[in-house]
């Protein structure tokens, strides 16, 4: 791994953890973020737009698995524990269809979740709750907010020490989402 891509994470990191509630961040009691400040970012609302725009063709292609497609998951929103935040995002795999929607099991558990949830816990859902979607086949297709925070975390850390960060190596992984048909 380059010197640049390391940097390049450790700068995520760094900034990731600020951006997500530090101890830093004021607790103001009489303001309520509807979601962690990265949720707020520009990049990350289009891609929760355009995540939600293309659910139906996830969907589909869930229900006519082609070979070679594995790790399908939904981002799904969830009241958070932490008062700061009235939700909190959690990625959910294993997925079965119910009478309200889906459950699954939870694969990345944030932090300030309510505690009542705990990674490997079934989770219940509808899809209104839903933000994001991904399954590999190929390469990563969906994940549009995983790219929008990798994007926004980049346009943080260029305007504070003024270098740019090429996520081309990155995105390169990702599938294009218009490739994805109801066939």
């Amino acid at each position: 791994m380059t010197y640049t891509i390391k940097a390049f994470f450790v700068s995520v990191s760094v900034l990731l953890v600020a951006a997500c509630g530090g101890d830093d961040v004021p607790k103001t009691p009489d303001i309520v973020w509807e979601h962690p400040t990265i949720y707020n970012d520009g990049e990350v609302k289009q891609a929760i737009t355009q995540a939600r725009d293309t659910l139906p063709l996830f969907l589909h292609r869930l229900d006519n698995q082609k070979p070679g497609d594995e790790a399908f998951k939904l981002l799904v929103r969830k009241p958070a524990a932490e008062p700061s935040y009235e939700y909190n995002y959690v990625w959910v795999g294993d997925l079965t269809k119910t009478d309200i929607g889906f459950k699954g099991v939870i694969r990345e558990l944030a932090e300030n979740i309510s505690s009542d949830h705990r990674d490997a816990d079934i989770l219940a859902f509808t899809l209104d709750e839903v933000y994001d979607w991904s399954f590999v086949n190929d390469g990563i297709w969906g994940s549009f907010t995983t790219l929008g925070k990798l994007e926004a975390l980049a346009a943080r850390s260029e305007s504070l020490n003024g270098e740019s960060t090429d996520l081309t190596a990155l995105k390169d992984r990702y599938r294009d989402v218009s490739e994805l048909s109801n066939d």
